[in-house]
């Protein structure tokens, strides 16, 4: 049972200030109630959504690099998903630092999987040979009412967009994970979302690879912040422009990255929880 003085899970959500938002009127965030836990906070919010069978969501994460590849092929799509959060610090650091909550896919996924009712899961993302070892990760996050429908790796068997429907009346997923890259997987979902009449699409980005992997993350990464550190170790080859080349890239495009990611409805909503039929404030409104 919850004792009274922890707040439950959503506590952050502020009727007063969605009606604001609708209305295009400023708002100012509520002081941070520092037991408050932004990732279980995210999680427990899209849980509710999934669980009352609220009309389909699609929830997004960027960091330096994804919001670089969306900004130079694809900005659009940033303000068509439903939710957008950040993930990675330097991101957050170009963003306004401890203002912007990381609520990345590889700290929420697994904290929103569990605490789903009977989620209905389809996920793809991934090699062809991974098919297998992807099912039995994704499967372990579950709780024991849910069920892997469909797993597709991210490169022949990845539906294609004419085929979308049939594949989803097939499978009925009440929650789509896309871990493709940017801008694919934001394009996916958007296309997932025109067929799927309730539930969770989400992009992961490199969630797929890293959840197959026991311990893909140390223990001491997280609390020390050196989690890109760690995928530098393992991934050298991939990962060794993200940091430098790609850095240097998204300081100098730091205010068009601020314009975009800051100025997106669904990075809005994120922040303050809010219910997706918060509509988009006037474009007026959210200038300064």
């Amino acid at each position: 049972m919850r004792t009274p003085e922890t707040p439950p899970l959503g506590s952050v959500v502020d009727f007063t200030t969605e009606r604001a938002l609708r209305r295009g009127e400023p708002v100012t965030r509520p002081a941070a109630d520092p037991r408050t836990d932004p990732v279980a906070e995210v999680a427990g919010h899209l849980a509710r959504l999934h669980d009352s069978g609220q009309p389909v969501v699609t929830v997004s994460w960027v960091n330096h690099h994804s919001a670089l590849e969306l900004l130079h092929a694809a900005p659009e799509l940033l303000g068509r998903l439903t939710y957008l959060g950040v993930d990675g610090l330097f991101l957050r650091s170009l963003l306004g630092g401890g203002l912007v909550p990381r609520t990345s896919a590889d700290l929420v996924l697994p904290e929103l999987l569990g605490r789903l009712r009977a989620p209905r899961v389809a996920v793809v993302g991934g090699r062809p040979e991974d098919v297998a070892s992807l099912r039995r990760a994704v499967a372990a996050l579950l709780p024991a009412d849910g069920e892997i429908v469909s797993v597709r790796d991210g490169y022949a068997g990845r539906p294609a967009p004419e085929d979308m429907d049939v594949w989803l009346a097939r499978t009925r997923p009440t929650v789509v994970l896309a871990g493709l890259g940017a801008p694919l997987q934001e394009q996916f979902v958007l296309d997932v979302a025109r067929y799927l009449p309730q539930g969770l699409v989400l992009t992961c980005g490199g969630f797929l690879d890293q959840v197959q992997q026991a311990g893909y993350y140390p223990a001491w990464a997280y609390p020390l912040k050196l989690n890109w550190l760690v995928r530098l170790a393992r991934e050298p080859q991939r990962m060794w422009r993200r940091y430098s080349v790609e850095a240097v890239a998204a300081l100098r495009a730091r205010a068009a990255l601020r314009a975009e990611v800051l100025g997106a409805a669904g990075f809005r909503r994120l922040r303050w929880y809010a219910w997706p039929e918060v509509d988009q404030r006037p474009a007026e409104a959210t200038s300064s």
